[in-house]
């Protein structure tokens, strides 16, 4: 007989010959076979620390007799002091402690990292990650719990979050998901413009080798991992290995699919999840919620509808041109708060809020990519919105708004912009008040849910953003793990595409081979490209906005439109801008009159969207008017010309300021004859010495159109090498497949060797491929111009916008 037999064996004896010790004994002896079958249950169940752990073990759900901290080693009192119950159950997070360049590194090095749309990140990652507390809020929000919080700070917001999460263990092989908190989103904007993709890879590639050598990473091969991204899904998901290609390729690498990831906008595969935008709204207590949510119930409204936002003409299938233009037409029942040029600060809360209170509804189109955080701050402010595409909202964001999308918002489908037939104003006078006051009290009902409150502030009893994920996470989790449980293959449809989930289909009452159409239509025809590939094979695409570039219709001859030839059959409006210190007239036509196509359209070989007033010009004007002001520019006897002209605002300033000669050219002649001519017309009009400069205009593709410029100087000195002494060019540059003529273009008209090219563009075009950095990239090559950064525009209105200066080398 072994010897821990015997022994309690003796004790029993004892215990006969001391029969008032009887009842202190008995229980004893059970509850040491509670422990021990405990132990045994343990290792079965293979949630030992052994580093050869099996491949599935059994969820903190079925240990629930064992506290979360209590280990083997441990001695049989801690069992004794903690009581049994255990509402961490099920719900035990393990927090990987990764190295230390994952994630705190990148917030030491702050400075070097550009979010986008600002110039230094630093001050954003205050406060949890919630950014400077808002001091001054003109009493529009309340005195405390309001911060000036940066759309792409979910990644830290979170991990900080989660260093305070209740239900944290130090002991992996009691929870039932594993954390891992990598600033993806800060990392690769540190790399996102300037760097080879190899650069851009190397932290991606260096995390997924740390994590599989883990001993957790054993247990499901990853499937119980997962991560928190502050920036769209697509932006991990590069479908290349080309340079100019966006993004990294996080998402593809093999060990990441068998993660998941949450992040602010998801993707058509099943491993990542959208949790919203961070607002700027963050409560320290249940109260703070409740103050803010009467507030919202009892606010009078006095707009039926309002907008916050700027026109997107680069993207051909946006349906903002058209609600800009309605609220316009609306008179006094819209509120449109336009945030382009930089007018009003849209990344203020206090600017935003104050125009949401004061609506019905809040449209929210398409922002960038699919989803923006506007849709968040209607919500916050109590304001119905109104959505045009499924993947901005009913797609995403599943574990945090109802399923029934019809019970807190309105929907008016958009398929094709181009047969856009919706009467907003109309549409959203037909719902009853009754109705109105029901959606607007589901929507207020939704304000805990899409807030990240306070890390300080204890959720028990409200469920916050943050605990919903988790929630939504956990869940998903432990369906793998019953998968596995019940001997089924754990990766089966785990990291699938849904080549549907952004599809209107499912939001419509259609059988599904009407959806499997529509779906085939989509993936033949370009509807909001979120991304263009060279590789039309590529098995890696986005849904259904992967297609190849349609082919384009032969381009018009070029032909010299003359000022004689401006239409009078169109209608011409002007309206006041003010770039700066100078003050000129943008013209208005309406694109429908002239081409036959709605107002936001841009159809490539046919339109090319030249009458749109688009943000590069205004930002070249604002250049040109400070390197004027600077002395390192004069306009007085140049020669000078405008590509893409369009409105022509900063052609029209190099005339105004005294060039000698100003060409101005457009890929249309119905553009120059019907906006650029009279535009010219009107502000030279303004002026009471208008000056005699030579003004000519001509149309045609950037290929061909040399063969009417005249690059010979007017002298005709046969020595002198005729051309351009100065080239302007705004938003020329978002298509790549049209880059390389007009590079060719711009060296055949640049006065050699004192002409400059000064260039206004964004950073990335999305949707198109094309930017400042690629096209650089093409000069650099070249080696024949040298580039100089002129300006950076970062109000927030859109992605980084740069004014370049061009000059020979």
């Amino acid at each position: 007989m072994e010897k821990p037999i015997s022994v309690v064996t003796g004790k029993l004896r004892s215990i006969n010959n001391n029969h008032n010790n009887v009842w202190f004994v008995v229980p004893l002896f059970f509850l040491l076979c509670f422990v021990l079958l405990c132990f045994d249950y343990s290792a079965l169940s293979g949630t030992g620390t052994d580093t050869d752990e099996p491949a599935f073990s059994f969820s903190a759900s079925t240990q629930k007799s064992i506290p979360r901290e209590f280990t083997k080693e441990d001695n049989f009192s801690r069992l004794l002091d903690d009581p049994l119950p255990d509402s961490c159950s099920g719900r035990y997070i393990y927090l990987h402690d990764l190295p230390s360049r994952f994630n705190s590194d990148l917030l030491e090095d702050c400075s070097s990292i550009t979010r986008g749309t600002e110039k230094n990140i630093c001050p954003y990652l205050e406060n949890y990650g919630f950014g400077p507390e808002i001091q001054n809020s003109e009493n529009v929000l309340l005195h405390q719990s309001w911060f000036t919080t940066n759309q792409f700070m979910l990644e830290v917001i979170f991990h900080e979050k989660m260093k305070k999460y209740s239900c944290l263990t130090d002991n992996s092989s009691l929870a039932s998901a594993i954390f891992v908190p990598f600033y993806a989103g800060l990392d690769m904007s540190k790399y996102l413009w300037g760097f080879n993709i190899s650069v851009r890879d190397s932290s991606s590639h260096e995390l997924m080798n740390w994590l599989v050598k883990q001993r957790e990473w054993k247990r499901m091969s990853g499937r119980d991992h997962f991560l928190v991204a502050g920036r769209i899904s697509w932006d991990f998901r590069r479908q290349t290995d080309n340079e100019s290609d966006w993004g990294s390729k996080l998402r593809f690498l093999p060990e990441s699919q068998n993660m998941s990831m949450m992040s602010i906008e998801s993707s058509s595969w099943n491993n990542d999840y959208a949790i919203p935008y961070p607002t700027c709204f963050h409560p320290s207590s249940l109260d703070e919620i409740s103050e803010w949510q009467e507030r919202m119930r009892t606010r009078t409204r006095e707009y039926l509808f309002a907008f916050a936002g700027a026109p997107r003409p680069e993207y051909k299938d946006s349906v903002r041109g058209k609600i800009i233009d309605e609220c316009m037409e609306s008179d006094d029942q819209c509120y449109l708060l336009d945030c382009n040029y930089g007018k009003v600060n849209c990344d203020n809360p206090v600017n935003v809020m104050k125009v949401f209170r004061n609506s019905v509804f809040c449209l929210q189109p398409p922002g960038d990519s699919y989803t923006r955080r506007s849709m968040f701050d209607s919500i916050l402010a109590g304001c119905i919105p109104v959505f045009f595409h499924p993947g901005t909202a009913f797609a995403q964001y599943k574990w945090h708004l109802p399923k029934n999308h019809k019970s807190y918002s309105v929907y008016l489908p958009v398929k094709d912009v181009k047969e856009w037939d919706i009467k907003i104003k109309e549409r959203l006078l037909e719902i009853s008040e009754e109705k109105v006051v029901r959606l607007r009290e589901e929507v207020i009902k939704l304000i805990p849910s899409v807030v990240y409150a306070n890390p300080r502030y204890g959720s028990e009893g409200n469920e916050d953003a943050f605990e919903l994920a988790l929630k939504g996470m956990l869940e998903r989790i432990e369906e793998v793990r019953e998968m596995m449980k019940q001997g089924k293959d754990g990766s089966e449809g785990f990291d699938d595409r849904d080549d549907y989930k952004y599809t209107f289909s499912p939001y419509e009452a259609q059988e599904l081979e009407v959806a499997a159409a529509e779906a085939l239509s989509m993936a033949t025809n370009p509807t909001f490209q979120l991304f263009s590939s060279s590789n039309d094979k590529s098995s890696q695409g986005l849904g259904f906005f992967d297609s190849p570039e349609p082919a384009l219709p032969p381009p018009p001859p070029p032909v010299e439109v003359l000022s004689s030839e401006a239409s009078s059959s169109v209608d011409f409006a002007v309206d006041k801008v003010t770039i700066g210190d100078v003050t000129l007239l943008k013209g208005r036509v309406n694109t429908k009159e002239v081409f036959g196509l709605p107002n936001s359209d841009l159809v490539p070989g046919v339109y090319e969207g030249g009458l749109k007033l688009w943000e590069g010009s205004i930002d070249l004007v604002k250049a040109l008017e400070k390197e004027s002001q600077t002395g390192n520019l004069t306009f007085s006897g140049k020669r000078v010309l405008e590509l893409g002209c369009g409105h022509a605002l900063p052609g029209i300033y190099a005339c105004l300021k005294g060039a000698h000669a100003i060409h101005f050219q457009d890929f249309n002649a119905e553009v120059l004859r019907c906006l650029t001519i009279p535009n010219l017309n009107a502000n030279l009009s303004e002026k009471s010495s208008p000056g005699d400069a030579e003004v000519r205009f001509f149309a045609g593709e950037w290929s061909e159109v040399h063969q009417l410029l005249p690059l010979d100087n007017d002298d005709g000195e046969a020595d002198k090498k005729g051309g351009y002494d100065i080239v302007l060019m705004a938003e020329t540059i978002y298509s790549i497949s049209a880059q390389k003529s007009l590079y060719e273009l711009i060296k055949r008209c640049l006065a050699n060797p004192d002409g400059a090219v000064y260039m206004a563009a964004k950073k990335y075009y999305f949707g198109v491929g094309g930017g400042t950095r690629q096209f650089l990239s093409m000069i650099e090559k070249d080696v024949v111009l040298a580039s100089t950064l002129v300006s950076e525009v970062t109000d927030g209105s859109s992605n980084v916008r740069e004014v370049w200066k061009l000059s020979y080398k």
